[in-house]
């Protein structure tokens, strides 16, 4: 039988018993790490190589951090997030930094068990009282992120994009660019439709990264 080697780090030690008492009772599966801290999730990993590495989101240190460097590090281990944060956002920001599944904590025992063997087989588990509010926004997200990416700016968007930076009314854009209000409020909301962004906050944090990367990739060329 095959056996899936499973590392636990939590900051509260009768959380690491309960789930190693919980694991060691369950058929092809054994402890064979622990650690307390994100630091810990590094050296785990690192050392160890458990194939499911299951760990919280409210750890000392930047957990999510973690959980990239652990999926560049270690790629045979999934990273499981075992957490009481409900929340729809840090449950976002795990599976965005590499963690393939993310339960709750009031749903110990089956569904603890279910993720293991999901994301050791490679599929995604996230808890079913926010799976779906999860994946909706990460949905999005990439769909932003691969809009914004697909968006050429012109000249016009840019002048429009460095005074959106500096905090300009739309008033003030049309005063500086010598342009009608309506024409400013019309490139704002062209550049939000075209990055798929709800706001003109998200327009400019996506047009921003689209400049920052193309300066990436221009940067080589210049002599």
């Amino acid at each position: 039988m095959k056996v899936v080697d499973i590392a636990v780090v939590d900051g509260h030690p009768l959380m690491i018993e309960a789930v190693s008492a919980l694991v060691g009772r369950t058929p092809g599966v054994k402890i064979v790490d622990t650690g307390t801290n994100a630091n810990d999730v590094i050296c785990v990993a690192s050392r160890s190589r458990p194939r499911v590495l299951i760990t919280d989101v409210d750890l000392p240190g930047s957990i999510f951090s973690a959980i990239k460097i652990v999926t560049l590090l270690s790629p045979e281990t999934k990273v499981l997030i075992f957490t009481a944060a409900s929340g729809v956002a840090p449950a976002v920001r795990a599976l965005n930094a590499g963690a393939m599944g993310y339960v709750l904590k009031l749903n110990a025992t089956a569904d603890l068990l279910s993720a293991i063997v999901a994301v050791d087989q490679g599929q995604t588990y996230i808890t079913k009282a926010f799976s779906a509010q999860a994946a909706f926004y990460l949905k999005n997200e990439t769909l932003r992120r691969r809009a914004a990416e697909a968006v050429t700016l012109n000249m016009r968007d840019e002048q429009i994009i460095r005074l959106l930076v500096r905090d300009q009314s739309n008033e003030e854009i049309s005063d500086a660019l010598r342009i009608c209000k309506t024409d400013v409020e019309h490139h704002v909301a062209r550049l939000t439709q075209r990055m798929h962004a709800r706001n003109r906050l998200e327009a400019l944090i996506s047009a921003c990264h689209l400049k920052k990367t193309a300066n990436r990739v221009k940067a080589p060329t210049i002599n």
